[in-house]
Formats: C-alpha cells, sequence, structure tokens
C-alpha cells in the first residue's frame, strides 16, 4: 500500500513539474512588430468611437485606436514598436472601398438631371426626391423644360415608386423631343420614338439590325446605336480627344437593354 502511496505521489510530483515548466515557456504574441500613426485627427468612420489620435496597425491590420501612446498598451507590451509621425500633422481616415459602383458610371451619370425615389445631395445641386407617377412626371417635365439638349436624358425612374413607363408613355409626356429615361438600376433605359429616331433605330429593321451585331468583348455587351446617345454639342471628334479636352457630357452610354 506503501508503495502504491509513493508511486502516486512520484506521478503527481512529475505533473507538476512538467507543469511549472510548460508555463514557464511564454507563448507567441500575435504581430510582435507593431506600428503606430500619429495623427492630427483620426476620423474612424465609427459612430461609437469617431476620432483618435494613434493608430496601431501589424502587417497591414489595423489593431486598435486610441487619443494616447497609453491607450494602446494591450498591443504595445512586450512587442518592437515603431512610432510613425508623418502624417501628425494631418487628418487620417479609411479609404473608400465600394466594389459595385463603377468610376465610369459617375462621369456619365453627374452631368444627368436626377429624378429618383429618393433624395440626392451632388456637389453645387440638389435633386429632391420624387415618389408617385404624378411628382414623376411633374419632375420630368419640369427638368426637360430646364434643358437644352437635342436629346434630353435623366437618371433614376424606379417602377414600384414611379409606376410603368414604356415608349409609348414618354411619347404622350413628350412627343415632339427626343428623351431618353434611364432607369434607377442603371440596366434599362426608355426612350420615346423621337430619341429612337434621332439614334438611327426609329424603325424594326434598323434596330434589329443595330441590335444583332455581335459583341465587342464577352464581358461588355456594347450597343452601336445607344453608343451614339452622347449631346449633340459632343461631336464625334471631340469625343475621341483627350479626355481632359472633352466637353463635360462627352461620354458614350452603354446601358445593358433598351425598351
Amino acid at each position: 500500500m506503501l508503495k502504491f502511496i509513493s508511486s502516486i505521489g512520484a506521478a503527481l510530483t512529475l505533473l507538476l513539474a512538467s507543469g511549472a515548466q510548460a508555463e514557464e515557456v511564454p507563448a507567441a504574441l500575435p504581430y510582435p512588430e507593431v506600428t503606430i500613426f500619429e495623427a492630427a485627427k483620426i476620423i474612424t468612420m465609427e459612430p461609437g468611437y469617431p476620432e483618435a489620435r494613434y493608430v496601431a496597425t501589424a502587417d497591414g491590420i489595423i489593431l486598435g485606436l486610441g487619443q494616447t501612446l497609453e491607450d494602446l498598451e494591450a498591443w504595445t507590451r512586450d512587442r518592437e514598436v515603431t512610432v510613425d509621425r508623418q502624417f501628425a500633422k494631418q487628418i487620417l481616415m479609411p479609404g473608400f472601398v465600394e466594389p459595385h459602383v463603377h468610376p465610369m458610371q459617375t462621369i456619365m451619370m453627374l452631368p444627368m438631371p436626377f429624378i429618383s425615389p429618393e433624395e440626392w445631395k451632388l456637389p453645387g445641386k440638389t435633386y429632391p426626391a420624387a415618389r408617385g407617377k404624378a411628382q414623376y412626371e411633374e419632375r420630368l417635365r419640369a427638368e426637360m423644360a430646364k434643358s437644352e439638349d437635342a436629346l434630353f436624358i435623366t437618371w433614376g425612374h424606379h417602377k414600384l415608386f414611379h409606376g410603368d413607363m414604356d415608349r409609348a408613355e414618354l411619347d404622350r409626356i413628350a412627343p415632339d423631343r427626343p428623351v431618353v429615361i434611364w432607369q434607377r438600376s442603371f440596366h434599362e433605359i426608355i426612350a420615346n420614338s423621337k430619341a429612337l429616331t434621332l439614334l438611327g433605330i426609329g424603325d424594326e429593321a434598323a434596330f434589329t439590325a443595330a441590335f444583332s451585331k455581335p459583341l465587342s468583348t464577352p464581358a461588355m455587351p456594347i450597343m452601336p446605336a445607344v453608343s451614339s446617345m452622347r449631346p449633340p454639342c459632343s461631336t464625334a471628334s471631340k469625343c475621341s480627344a483627350p479626355i481632359s479636352s472633352r466637353p463635360p457630357r462627352c461620354s458614350r452610354v452603354w446601358p445593358t437593354c433598351a425598351r
């Protein structure tokens, strides 16, 4: 019995010794090298913590934010720390990553009047929201009255908020002027008869011929007829000029489908 107890005691002593030895080896810290950037102000875009003075980073990852270096102790303790003060007199903020909106879309859209279900506050201009079929038509007529473009183009129509819109309805609203409505999703356009004639696709044969041409590339279904939808002031020679010398609205339009 004593021999058995001695064996148990020896085993426990061995286990405790090995446990103590394991505790003596510190675990490897994540991110052993940390860089802290100081700024006059860091705009975090986080409502719960809108501003900071310091941001701790490692391996391209933001670890933490603080008003003082002491606030970041959890990320600096027992680590190799570099404090970078190159932005000490500047303002830092996150970069904007928007994986869906296309840069060229902005270039094409901003010159157009917006008539959409929501308000748009743009640089130097605000477009109020339009709800309901009657309000949309009222705004459309008002925007057309302000424009001298031979081909009037507007963006923002949404069937759920503004009701149905097609060629016949647009012919009723604008029987004597070429008008194109670019639908809210940016994947659909609605053109009246005058616009189709101006674009050279006013009859069935011309329309079929234009839209039956092979795609230019598999990823970009370019439609030759609609590509000419640019203001009359933008001649072909101007649109082939460098972008910096082009008129503001000199751009080509590539919608996905037309009706």
